[in-house]
C-alpha cells in the first residue's frame, strides 16, 4: 500500500520470527490491519496480565505525548512494578521512541509511542474503553500527578 511505516513495523517483526508459522498471504495487509494483528497478540497471552499492568501502560503511553520516565509510567499507569513496566516496554519496543535525556547528574531513559498513526490507532479502539480501563480516569491520573509535580516544586 506504499507505506513506509509498514516497513518499519512490519519487516523487523518478520525477522524475528513473528510470522514464519503463516503463509505470506496471511501477513497483515496494510499499517492498520498490523496494528490490530499485534494488538491481538499482546493481549491474547494471559488476560489477568493483561489487565494488571500491561493494558494500564500501553493506556498511559497512549495518553501522553511526550516521552515520559519509567517513573511516571508507574504513576500514571499506577504499576508499581517496574521490572513489569519495562517488560511491557520491551514488548512494545518496535511502537516506542526510545530517548535518554539528562537528569540529576546522569542520564534518564525516556519512551512515548513512536508515531502518531499508531497513538491514533490505540486511542480509537473500543476495546480500550471496554477492557476495565476508563480513559478519563487515566486522563485524570496523569493530569493529577503532573500538577502535584508542579506544586512541589
Amino acid at each position: 500500500q506504499g507505506n513506509v511505516m509498514y516497513l518499519r513495523y512490519v519487516l523487523p517483526e518478520i525477522e524475528g520470527g513473528a510470522y514464519q508459522e503463516w503463509e505470506l498471504e496471511a501477513i497483515p495487509a496494510g499499517l492498520q490491519n498490523y496494528y490490530t494483528d499485534h494488538w491481538k497478540r499482546m493481549r491474547g497471552r494471559d488476560e489477568a496480565v493483561w489487565f494488571e499492568y500491561k493494558l494500564p501502560v500501553v493506556v498511559a503511553l497512549t495518553l501522553v505525548e511526550e516521552p515520559i520516565s519509567v517513573d511516571l509510567i508507574a504513576e500514571f499507569a499506577k504499576v508499581s512494578d517496574k521490572p513489569r513496566i519495562r517488560g511491557v516496554l520491551q514488548e512494545w519496543r518496535e511502537f516506542l521512541y526510545e530517548t535518554e535525556v539528562p537528569y540529576q547528574g546522569g542520564q534518564q531513559k525516556r519512551y512515548r509511542v513512536y508515531h502518531d498513526s499508531f497513538r491514533n490507532f490505540l486511542a480509537a479502539l473500543e476495546e480500550i474503553k471496554e477492557e476495565r480501563v476508563s480513559i478519563k480516569d487515566a486522563q485524570a491520573q496523569i493530569t493529577n500527578a503532573l500538577a502535584g509535580d508542579l506544586f512541589d516544586a
